[in-house]
């Protein structure tokens, strides 16, 4: 039993999708590692601060694309503790700055654009107290970016997200930088500026430790009520597949399954994809079926039944143009007639032209297009006449086109 958990731990650690399996008491059982990227209890632990909060005196760098949006309800007249006092600044407005946390005798610096804007990115470049900073919104790219001395630090978003990097007022390294999750830590920007204590993030740092917590600390919404519903067993709120839910503002396609030991409901289990990772998921998939389909070509042109230069003029290797050029084959090897049907355009006449070829070679081939002989002339122009036969006949009379296709093949288009 005590190897079973770290096993089964690996095991789902090792899926691309997030799990987490939430029992009857409405708790988080398990969770995968995925899962936990998605949720932000993970986060990338290429750079690290220790845990702390901001102090009079720190540089705040901030990136925001519309203020006021999932930001902690951050108001422009919070901006003045970092000595900002624009009555310009709105909300919803795009912002990029930088000022000192509580110090009113240094100016900040900064840009907005107003919420009507149809900028797609807003850049901040500036040497400030010695330090080179850059700050940038981009719309088109949904990233937000806050650069550092050549460090950067990015944050990626769906509709709008607020941005902060925190450098120590004292020994001047970064000591807070925020990151994908942050709802979860109660990180949101206003929080931080309103003193609210910070979580560690580094290599060395053990991940937030949900297993155990109640659903309602991590998951609300329509996402929260299908689970309780499901856990409770209910029949009007069905159980979730592949639905768009949003989880902390984090949009993502969930999936919601009961579990059931002896008949009754032990739990659910909850699979995620970050909406995020979507766009690199469809490529995937479009690459993996190009490559079935050239597989499947490869196999079906491996073994044709038809000579390899056979209809070389007739360009495609579908399975649908294998088998045109099969029965065509057949076509060859026999003295039937032969109808061949499609739309207008599709290559009929070539079609006929090219098996004639192949059973017929230097005999004539006539094609005639019957919807354009009146219905009074067809039986002449088909078979012929001799002299004078009727009204307006050659005199030397005329051959018909199945005289004229004599030893060869004749093709009577339209002729339905």
């Amino acid at each position: 039993m005590n190897t079973y958990r770290p096993l089964f731990q690996q095991v789902i650690d090792d899926i691309d999708q997030g799990i987490i399996y939430i029992n009857h008491a409405r708790r988080f059982q398990h969770i995968n590692k995925k899962a936990k990227e998605i949720l932000g209890i993970t986060v990338d632990k290429s750079k690290s601060h220790p845990a702390g909060h901001i102090n009079p005196g720190d540089i705040v760098k901030l990136a925001n694309n519309s203020i006021g949006y999932d930001d902690g309800s951050l108001t422009p007249e919070d901006l003045a503790l970092i000595n900002i006092r624009d009555k310009n600044i709105r909300l919803n407005d795009m912002f990029v700055g930088a000022g000192i946390y509580r110090n009113q005798g240094i100016d900040a610096v900064y840009k907005h654009l107003p919420n009507n804007h149809l900028a797609d990115s807003l850049v901040l470049k500036t040497s400030y107290l010695s330090y080179q900073l850059e700050a940038s919104v981009s719309n088109a790219e949904k990233k937000l970016s806050i650069v550092v001395n050549g460090i950067s630090y990015e944050l990626a978003f769906m509709k709008g997200s607020g941005h902060m990097v925190i450098i120590d007022g004292l020994t001047g390294k970064v000591k807070f930088f925020q990151a994908k999750g942050y709802t979860v830590r109660g990180e949101d920007l206003r929080h931080i500026l309103m003193g609210t204590s910070y979580l560690a993030k580094g290599a060395d740092i053990q991940d937030m430790d949900i297993v155990g917590q109640n659903i309602e600390t991590i998951l609300d919404g329509e996402l929260k009520r299908r689970i309780l519903s499901a856990l409770d067993g209910e029949t009007e709120l069905p159980a979730a597949n592949s639905e768009i839910f949003y989880i902390n503002k984090i949009i993502a396609l969930c999936s919601i399954r009961p579990v059931k030991l002896e008949g009754k409901i032990d739990g659910v289990i909850l699979k995620m994809i970050d909406s995020s990772e979507m766009e690199a998921l469809l490529q995937i998939r479009n690459r993996t079926i190009e490559e079935m389909e050239q597989v499947y070509a490869d196999f079906q042109t491996s073994s044709p039944d038809y000579p390899d230069r056979f209809l070389e003029n007739v360009v495609g290797s579908s399975n649908v143009i294998q088998k045109i050029k099969a029965l065509a084959y057949k076509a060859t090897r026999t003295n039937s007639n032969i109808i061949i049907t499609g739309e207008s355009g599709t290559g009929k006449s070539q079609l006929a032209y090219e098996i004639h070829k192949i059973c017929r070679p230097g005999k004539p081939f006539v094609e005639v297009n019957c919807s354009a002989i009146p219905p009074s002339l067809f039986e002449s122009e088909l078979f012929g006449y001799v002299g004078g036969a009727f009204t307006g006949a050659l005199s030397k009379g005329k051959a018909g086109y199945f005289e004229m296709a004599g030893g060869g093949t004749i093709f009577l288009d339209e002729i339905g």
